[in-house]
């Protein structure tokens, strides 16, 4: 291993280190504000607004599309040292996203509004406020568009600390909002909505202020560079269709559960998508981290190291969640009992069902990342994408022919496996020295084999103390990382990764106690 892949690795390892601190912090205030939030407004205020802020974050898959485009350009520019076509990639992106906020506003102002009013189950007496709380949405939304440039930036740069940093900040003004929210008198939902939004603003001008300052590209004037607006478009037309059904199928499910089941149903599937999102983000921080040097490394040709980072952070990502989800899976409903209290119907079912499913999109994740390095989208969109998108009739007829909610979730989690198969193949299509099924029976396969284990023995543990409380919640926790741990170093890691391991905690225990 050289000095530069050295440097490389111990610089993924301080940002992925910031990334989990991130998510750490943002997981104790995420579920804090979330029970107090759900009991400020009521189960029925607060399905309204998921399903009404839904329908916005529908129309969010054009940013999602084009925040991948302008993150993988800048950091390609990056690995080809490239500093005047990055000034211009800047530029185009910003120019695009301007333009895309203009997009969310048409739409979310003609179509969208009309769903809202006419197709949505809402009550009456709280359609004025549900309207008060979507104009709120459609602003966040255009200021969220205009961020992504500056967020690819830091991405680009691997200054993941700043996340950290900012994200003090954010999580403080989330307590601000729920204390204001407490103490207001003001309609609730309409107060929450307005809040949320000032949030966005100030985050994005911290996040403005800090590129303008130390990134010299988020400085340049406004250019018009068709070399590069033309492949970016490109990239973007494809990611878009993949982005638009990911996002279609989450959003797709709350509307189709709110035809069906009402707000109460929304009200169980927002706490599930929130819990989901909280615990399983940190992976999602990890790949944020490891995305750059891929790309960077795909740039500069060096596809060794590219795989090779690809196969590692699918496999320790899918361990980590694993020793985290064991025991929360188990503990399901003395968990959620101890943290909302009144737990709305479904709630426990809708994330067992999501956690299952997302563990293997979080191998995808890895995999799709490879993909974008390579700039070639198009069969990832359409193969990948379609089978996120058909979820939505499946999932319709098994709701007319009279099916509980929860298999909406059930249907999700089918596809996801296609999907990976999926994309493993495109991404041996492009990169030949990537082995799909080599991938998947020695990486993955390993992975879940040791997560099979630590299952068998925190089940054990599980039947052996019968009775919930939050003393058998840490013994279950406390034996899914060690069994999940030890499993890693023993069947996981490489004779070299377990030297460095024990040279690491040989290292910290001798700081503890010099001799």
């Amino acid at each position: 291993m050289d000095n530069h892949q050295v440097s490389d690795n111990k610089r993924l390892a301080k940002n992925t280190a910031a990334l989990y601190c991130r998510m750490l912090l943002s997981i104790a205030i995420g579920l804090y504000t979330t029970r107090v939030v759900l009991n400020t407004l009521g189960a029925e205020d607060y399905g309204i607004y998921n399903v009404v802020g839904g329908i916005v974050a529908m129309l969010s898959f054009l940013n999602a599309a084009m925040s991948g485009a302008t993150s993988r350009f800048m950091a390609f520019e990056l690995g080809r040292a490239d500093f005047q076509r990055l000034r211009n990639t800047f530029s185009t992106a910003l120019l695009i996203h301007a333009g895309i906020a203009l997009v969310i506003f048409i739409v979310a102002e003609t179509a969208g509004l009309w769903f809202v009013n006419a197709k949505l189950v809402i009550p009456a007496d709280r359609l004025a406020a549900a309207n008060w709380v979507y104009q709120f949405s459609i602003l966040a939304a255009m200021v969220n568009v205009m961020q992504v440039p500056y967020n690819a930036s830091i991405i680009a740069h691997e200054k993941m600390t700043v996340y950290a940093y900012v994200e003090i900040l954010n999580v403080s003004l989330k307590l601000i909002i729920v204390y204001l929210l407490v103490i207001g008198t003001f309609d609730k939902l309409i107060l929450y909505g307005g809040l949320t939004l000032c949030i966005c603003i100030v985050i994005i001008f911290v996040y403005r202020g800090y590129c303008r300052r130390y990134f010299e590209e988020c400085r340049t004037r406004l250019v018009y560079d068709k070399s590069i607006l033309v492949p970016m478009l490109s990239f973007f037309g494809w990611d878009l269709y993949g982005n638009m059904c990911v996002t279609a199928r989450q959003q797709g499910t709350n509307v189709l559960l709110n035809l069906f089941f009402g707000p109460i149903a929304n009200a169980a599937s927002g706490i599930a998508t929130t819990v989901n999102g909280t615990l399983l983000g940190f992976t999602y921080n990890i790949l944020m981290a490891a995305r750059p040097p891929i790309i960077k490394s795909y740039a500069a040709g060096n596809i060794p190291v590219m795989l090779c980072m690809i196969n590692n952070i699918s496999k320790y990502m899918l361990l980590l969640v694993g020793a985290i989800l064991i025991p929360i899976l188990l503990e399901m409903p003395y968990i959620m009992q101890l943290w909302l209290k009144n737990v709305p119907e479904y709630t426990v079912v809708f994330c067992r069902l999501i956690f299952i499913s997302g563990c293997i999109g979080i191998v995808n994740s890895a995999v799709i990342a490879g993909i974008h390095a390579t700039g070639r989208i198009k069969l990832l969109s359409l193969l990948s994408g379609s089978f996120f998108l058909i979820n939505l009739p499946v999932i319709y007829v098994f709701l007319r022919l009279g099916a509980p909610p929860w298999m909406a979730y059930i249907v999700h989690g089918v596809f996801v496996l296609p999907a990976l198969i999926a994309n493993c193949l495109i991404l041996n299509r492009y990169v030949p020295e990537f082995r799909p099924w080599k991938f998947l029976f020695c990486n993955f396969a390993s992975a879940v084999c040791v997560i099979t284990l630590s299952l068998a023995v925190t089940v054990g543990l599980y039947y052996a103390v019968p009775r919930p409380s939050f003393g058998r919640l840490v013994l279950l926790a406390v034996a899914s990382v060690v069994s999940v741990g030890i499993g890693t170093y023993l069947f996981v890691m490489n004779a070299a990764t377990r030297r460095l391991c024990r040279n690491y905690i040989s290292g910290i225990v001798m700081k503890l106690y010099p001799r």
